[in-house]
C-alpha cells in the first residue's frame, strides 16, 4: 500500500474471530531487493571476469569457482567442488601454496606466482591473491583465491631471459674472438662515443683501460693522445685528398673521415687505421700494425736499388771493355791482313800459317767480345733489332757451311734440310744468324761420336719454321 511492504499475519481465536497484526516490511525488502541486484552483478562480474575466482574451505576443498578459473585448468565447475587445491599442483608448487596457507593463518597474506596443473599435465602460471573468508560471526570458513593468467608474461620473460643469455653468450664469443685478433678495432656510435674496443686497440693506441671504462668521446681519446704525445705529427700513405680529409676529421667537421692513412708512434711504430662506416652514422675502426711490413718493404726497396745499381755498374763496366778490347783488336786484325797480303815482301808459308791462326783467334775473340756487348746492350735496354726481308733458307744454309768444318773434326754428321727456295721472313739477319751458329754449335759439341745434327728450314702457312735435331744427351737442366 502506498509503495510499502506490509506483513500480514492472521491468528484465528476460540469464538472464531481472527486477529491480524500488520507489520511494515518495507526497510527490509528493500534491503533484500538490493542486496540480490548487488548479487547479480557480482555473478554477472564473475563469470565474464578474466580473472580466476577459487573458493576452498578450511581444508582447503574446492566449494566454488567461476568460468575463469575453469578455463585456467581446463574443467567444468562440477569437475572442481570438491577437489583439494593440491590435487592441481605439483610437489614444488604444493610447498608454496602450504607456505602461502601458514602465512594467511598468521595474518601475512601476499600475492604471489604459482603454476597450476591441468588434467593434461600442462602447466598455466598464475599470480594469486589470496584473502581468508569468515562467517557472520567472524569465524574462518575458507578463503578466496584470485587468480591471474600470466602464462603470456612467463613465456615473455623467458624468451627474453633466453635472449638476453644468447646475447650474453654472442657477446662473449665476440669479445674473445677480438680479443685474440692481431688488429685493434673500435666501435663508435652515431653520437661519436665509444661502445665497444678489444684489447689491441688499447696496446696500438697506448690508452689505460681507466680511460675506456666511461665509455668516452672519439675526441676525448684524441685529446688524451694528443696530451700525452703518443703519435708524431706526421701522417704517411695519403693522397691529397686523403690529407685534406683526415684534417677535418681532426677539425671535428662532418663528413670527414678519411678511409685509410697511416700514423707513425713516437717510438716508431707504424699502425695503419682503416674506417669503416656504418648505417645511422655510426662507423668501426680497425688499427694494424704496419711495422714489420714497412721495414721488409723498406728493405726490398734498397736491395732493389742496390741491386739495381750493381747491375747499372756491371753494364756500363762490359760495355767499356768491350769497346777498349775491341779497339786494339781491330788493330791487331789490321795489321794480320797488313802482313797476308803484303806482296812486296810476301811471307814464308810458315809464317802465313802463323798469321792466319792469329787472325781466326783474332776473330773468334772479337766475336767474343760483340756478344759481351750484346749482352750489355740487352741489360740496359739499348739492343734494336734491324728488321728487313731476310731468305732464312739462304742463311741456314750458310750456317751449315760455317760450322761444317767443326762437326767434321768431331765426327758428327751435319745435314742440311732447308726446303728448296727462299722463305722469306722478316728478321734481323745478324741476330738470327747468331742464335742458328749457336744452336748448331751446341748440337754438335754435346753430341755423341758418330752421332747426327739435322737443320730443317720450311714454311708454314704465313710463318717460317727452323728446326735444329741432334743425337745427343743433351745440356742438364
Amino acid at each position: 500500500m502506498n509503495g510499502r511492504y506490509i506483513e500480514v499475519r492472521r491468528s484465528p481465536l476460540p469464538d472464531g474471530g481472527v486477529v491480524m497484526v500488520l507489520t511494515d516490511i518495507t526497510e527490509r525488502e528493500v534491503t533484500q531487493a538490493a542486496l540480490a541486484e548487488q548479487q547479480a552483478k557480482l555473478a554477472l562480474v564473475l563469470e565474464r571476469t578474466e580473472q580466476g575466482f577459487w573458493y576452498i574451505d578450511n581444508d582447503l576443498r574446492t566449494t566454488d569457482a567461476n568460468p575463469a578459473m575453469c578455463r585456467m585448468l581446463g574443467l567444468s565447475r562440477e569437475a572442481m567442488l570438491g577437489r583439494s587445491i593440491f590435487d592441481f599442483v605439483d610437489d614444488a608448487n604444493a610447498t608454496i601454496f602450504k607456505l602461502h596457507a601458514q602465512l594467511r593463518a598468521q595474518g601475512q597474506a601476499e600475492g604471489y606466482e604459482i603454476a597450476l596443473r591441468r588434467d593434461d599435465g600442462s602447466l598455466v602460471h598464475c599470480f594469486n591473491n589470496a584473502t581468508p573468508l569468515v562467517d557472520a560471526d567472524g569465524h574462518k570458513v575458507g578463503a578466496l583465491g584470485m587468480f591471474s593468467d600470466i602464462s603470456a608474461q612467463k613465456r615473455a620473460e623467458h624468451q627474453a631471459r633466453r635472449a638476453n643469455e644468447l646475447l650474453a653468450q654472442k657477446s662473449q664469443v665476440l669479445s674473445a674472438t677480438l680479443d685474440i685478433l692481431d688488429q685493434g678495432v673500435l666501435s663508435v656510435d652515431q653520437h661519436g662515443r665509444c661502445n665497444a674496443w678489444n684489447r689491441r686497440f688499447l696496446e696500438l693506441l697506448q690508452l689505460p683501460e681507466s680511460l675506456m671504462r666511461g665509455f668516452p668521446t672519439l675526441d676525448e681519446v684524441r685529446r688524451f693522445q694528443s696530451d700525452h704525445e703518443h703519435f708524431g705529427p706526421r701522417l704517411e700513405g695519403l693522397d691529397e685528398a686523403g690529407r685534406e680529409a683526415h684534417q677535418r676529421f681532426l677539425r671535428g667537421e662532418p663528413d670527414n673521415l678519411a678511409p685509410r692513412y697511416l700514423r707513425r708512434r713516437t717510438d716508431g711504430t707504424v699502425v695503419e687505421v682503416v674506417t669503416h662506416l656504418a648505417d645511422g652514422g655510426s662507423m668501426v675502426r680497425t688499427y694494424t700494425d704496419m711495422t714489420a711490413r714497412h721495414q721488409a718493404e723498406a728493405a726490398l726497396i734498397a736491395a732493389r736499388d742496390e741491386a739495381e745499381r750493381a747491375n747499372r755498374a756491371k753494364s756500363d763496366f762490359l760495355s767499356r771493355m768491350s769497346h777498349e778490347l775491341r779497339t786494339p783488336m781491330n788493330a791487331i786484325l789490321g795489321f794480320g791482313q797488313l802482313l797476308d797480303a803484303d806482296a812486296a815482301d810476301p811471307l814464308s808459308p810458315g809464317q802465313r800459317q802463323r798469321v792466319q791462326q792469329l787472325m781466326r783467334g783474332g776473330h773468334h775473340l772479337l766475336v767474343l767480345i760483340n756478344e759481351v756487348l750484346d749482352i750489355a746492350r740487352i741489360e740496359a735496354g739499348t739492343l734494336h733489332l734491324d728488321l728487313h726481308p731476310v731468305d732464312v733458307a739462304a742463311l741456314a744454309r750458310d750456317c751449315v757451311a760455317l760450322v761444317q768444318p767443326v762437326a767434321q773434326v768431331r765426327g758428327v754428321q751435319l745435314t742440311d734440310g732447308t726446303a728448296d727456295g727462299p722463305c722469306m721472313a722478316q728478321a734481323d739477319a745478324t741476330r738470327l744468324k747468331q742464335v742458328l751458329l749457336n744452336l748448331l754449335s751446341n748440337a754438335i759439341k754435346f753430341n755423341r761420336a758418330d752421332g747426327q745434327v739435322r737443320l730443317t728450314c720450311r714454311r708454314d702457312a704465313d710463318a717460317v719454321v727452323i728446326e735444329v735435331s741432334d743425337e745427343g744427351p743433351g745440356i742438364d737442366a
